[in-house]
């Protein structure tokens, strides 16, 4: 289950679509975890965007009654607090996207070794699994450049403390919101963490992202994968065998939300399946 619209409208994942399309009857189910849970690191992101552009037209309207002497200002509000809520399961989405990458690497190039569940453990010694130079300089590049960190500040925020508490709001040059996170993620004591390089949490992770992606991408190309789309699907397997004697609907499928039409997915008295356009008896 995934949103393939969310990816083809931004160009994501074109090549790691290039597996989907030939992945073989041992590969769909994990290929369908994978693109679920980068359908939810992408729609965290997309919250966190839309809840900073709340949080400064709310502040926006209090500015002239404001005196504002310093660059920035201690800030709160309910949409804060939905913008914080995003970063644990950014951070979950993207440490289950991290070790999904080398068992199916393994998988698909019919490497017979076992490799450890996460991929954490494996960067310890990455060369023992046999895997293809360039495969195995691609994902070292990343876990050096942005994998690992991303790994620890997911520890920190599952394990020892919140990530948001220093959280600020500029007026000058332009509003903006800013949340800091610490500076060493591999500092677990909350008492001895420091915050002097300033790192933004949501510009940080969407760049966490952006070099996951990249990284999936050049590893599925090295693999042979060809540029693809993405389709949506829907699993119907779950709704049982048909009957026999009944007309009825089996499914409903809609494009987008609040469409004017959608599609009906049903069955004849003879069990023969059909698909029909419907539209909606909403008013405009």
């Amino acid at each position: 289950m995934h949103l393939a619209s969310l990816f083809l409208s931004r160009g994501l994942l074109r090549y790691f679509a290039g597996l989907v399309k030939t992945a073989r009857e041992d590969e769909r189910r994990h290929f369908e975890i994978f693109l679920f849970r980068a359908t939810s690191a992408v729609l965290a992101l997309d919250e966190m965007n839309f809840r900073i552009k709340h949080c400064l037209a709310d502040a926006e309207a209090f500015r002239e009654a404001l005196t504002i002497k310093r660059p920035q200002i201690a800030f709160w509000a309910p949409d804060l607090f939905l913008l914080f809520h995003e970063f644990t399961p950014f951070l979950s989405a993207m440490r289950f996207l991290q070790d999904m990458l080398l068992p199916m690497i393994v998988r698909r190039l019919n490497l017979k070794i076992s490799v450890p569940q996460s991929l954490n453990d494996a960067m310890n010694d990455l060369s023992v699994y046999g895997l293809p130079q360039p495969i195995e300089k691609l994902l070292v590049a990343y876990w050096s450049e942005s994998g690992g960190d991303v790994r620890k500040y997911r520890v920190l925020d599952q394990h020892y403390f919140i990530l948001c508490r220093h959280t600020f709001l500029e007026f000058e040059p332009k509003p903006r919101l800013v949340v800091y996170l610490p500076d060493d993620p591999s500092i677990q004591n909350e008492l001895k963490v420091t915050f002097e390089r300033k790192i933004d949490a949501v510009p940080y992770f969407a760049n966490a992202f952006n070099a996951w992606h990249k990284c999936i991408e050049l590893v599925s190309k090295e693999m042979g994968a060809k540029p693809a789309v993405l389709e949506e699907e829907m699993s119907m397997g779950h709704i049982g065998n048909l009957d026999a004697g009944v007309k009825q609907t089996l499914a409903l499928w809609l494009d987008e939300a609040e469409a004017s039409s959608a599609m009906e997915i049903g069955q004849t008295e003879d069990r023969r399946v059909y698909c029909r356009k419907i539209d909606s008896k909403k008013k405009s």
